[in-house]
């Protein structure tokens, strides 16, 4: 069984270095075999192993463009001619451990990891930095979010809300597969005083995936020193070991 490993890459918030350190730990990570495609508007730097695939045009008006909402690009048909089981990465997360667990633990319903902040009275949201799907089962999603772009930015906080709210085979990894750099590397106490400044990450039991959202990013998080609001935390070592 050959598998799908994609991710995205538009604008300039990520340089190819994190389409290649992305690669290379699923390279080290994922016993089983697996093509990996990187949909960019840009591919210049990026290795020869990714294989590209070209970001279709998705017309939309900031801030809207900036954000993740061309991830819904993944639900469109034909789409580089992808099918079968599909595991999405965002680029700033850092894999930590094995995680053939993803393809091989689980069906062929939609499985993504519940989010650590946010909140829904309707669903549970799921945090779209990790999911897991059949590649052209959902033709649903984007399909009604083309027809209806702006309602759906109205009624929608983000596009992992939306993605939680339509899809109905969704399904929840368990919670230590895959943690947050900001809400789990740092013993609770830490974050609660402002006394206790130099703050030091560590990997989480059972973790497979760190996700780095907003900030720090694995490049900074790997500097001596760097600030998380009002605190300094210290450099962890173990980003620099596993995000290469």
């Amino acid at each position: 069984m050959t598998v799908n490993v994609v991710c995205m890459k538009w604008g300039s918030a990520y340089d190819a270095t994190y389409v290649n350190k992305l690669f290379y730990m699923v390279k080290r990570n994922l016993p089983i075999d697996f093509r990996f495609i990187c949909i960019t508007d840009d591919s210049w730097g990026i290795v020869r192993e990714v294989e590209c695939v070209a970001l279709p045009d998705l017309p939309m008006q900031e801030p809207y463009a900036s954000r993740a909402w061309k991830k819904l690009l993944l639900f469109s048909k034909n789409l580089g001619k992808i099918s079968g089981k599909t595991l999405f990465l965002d680029l700033d997360i850092v894999i930590v451990d094995k995680i053939d667990c993803f393809f091989t633990e689980t069906d062929n319903s939609f499985h993504i990891i519940k989010d650590w902040g946010q909140r829904e009275k309707d669903c549970i949201v799921g945090n779209s930095s990790v999911f897991l799907f059949e590649f052209g089962k959902y033709p649903h999603i984007f399909e009604d979010f083309a027809k209806n772009m702006e309602l759906v930015f109205k009624n929608h906080r983000n596009e992992q809300t939306y993605i939680s709210r339509i899809i109905k085979d969704i399904n929840f990894w368990p919670e230590e597969w895959v943690r947050s750099y900001k809400s789990h590397c740092f013993y609770k106490k830490q974050l609660r005083s402002l006394q206790n400044i130099f703050m030091e990450a560590k990997i989480p039991s059972g973790a497979k995936i760190i996700a780095f959202h907003g900030n720090p990013k694995p490049h900074q998080a790997m500097l001596e020193k760097f600030f998380m609001g009002m605190r300094v935390a210290k450099g962890a070592p173990w980003v620099a070991e596993h995000w290469k």
